[in-house]
């Protein structure tokens, strides 16, 4: 989605909780973080404010920093479904 939308203004957040940041630097040497901005929230001051429910939870905003979509969990099957409501809100 980085890849297509970024030049539209689409920005992803990655927030990690881990209280040991040794795990998040494991997971980024094996998984393709690039075009993440990632912000470490040890004290899930975000996951408590945004009452998250589980990890992973993806949360949109729009241009006006409204909150207009949050899920718990991926599913692939619901691609299309989470790029119709980015490119809704571009």
């Amino acid at each position: 989605m980085k890849n297509k939308y970024g030049k539209d203004g689409l920005v992803i957040l990655a927030v990690n909780v881990d209280s040991d940041r040794r795990l998040a630097s494991e997971f980024i040497k094996t998984h393709d973080v690039s075009g993440l901005k990632i912000i470490y929230d040890v004290d899930s001051g975000y996951a408590e404010h945004y009452d998250l429910v589980g990890m992973p939870s993806s949360l949109l905003f729009d241009r006006q920093g409204k909150l207009v979509h949050q899920e718990a969990g991926f599913n692939e099957r619901k691609m299309g479904e989470y790029e119709h409501l980015i490119s809704t809100h571009l």
